[in-house]
C-alpha cells in the first residue's frame, strides 16, 4: 500500500519529535482515515520506536504481546518471560536509557 500526502501531519510529528521537550501527541478522527497509516509511516523514519495497537481480546494477550515488544526493543529476554504488569513493564521503558526520544 502506498502512503500519500499527509506531508503537515508528518512535518507535525518531525517538529514535536525534534523539540527539546518531550510531548504528548493525540491522534484522533473518524474511523478509516489514516490515522494507523499516519503513525506507521512516521515510525518507519524511526528505528528507536516500538509500534503496538491492543486487540479486543484478553487483557492478558494484549500484555503478553507488548511485553514482548519490550523485550526486543530493551534487548531484554528475561523481561519476557517476567511475570510483571503494565506498569512494570512502563517503569522498564522509563528506566531504559537511549540516546534518542522513546517513541
Amino acid at each position: 500500500m502506498t502512503f500519500i500526502a499527509r506531508i503537515e501531519e508528518l512535518s507535525t510529528l518531525e517538529n514535536e519529535y525534534n523539540s527539546e521537550k518531550s510531548n504528548l501527541v493525540i491522534i484522533y478522527g473518524r474511523r478509516r482515515v489514516g490515522k494507523t497509516s499516519l503513525i506507521r509511516e512516521f515510525l518507519s523514519k524511526h528505528n528507536d520506536s516500538i509500534y503496538f495497537l491492543a486487540t479486543e481480546e484478553k487483557e492478558e494477550n494484549n500484555l503478553r504481546n507488548f511485553k514482548y515488544l519490550v523485550s526486543k526493543f530493551i534487548n531484554n529476554k528475561l523481561l519476557n518471560n517476567a511475570l510483571i504488569d503494565w506498569y512494570d513493564i512502563f517503569n522498564y521503558l522509563v528506566k531504559y536509557k537511549t540516546s534518542t526520544k522513546k517513541l
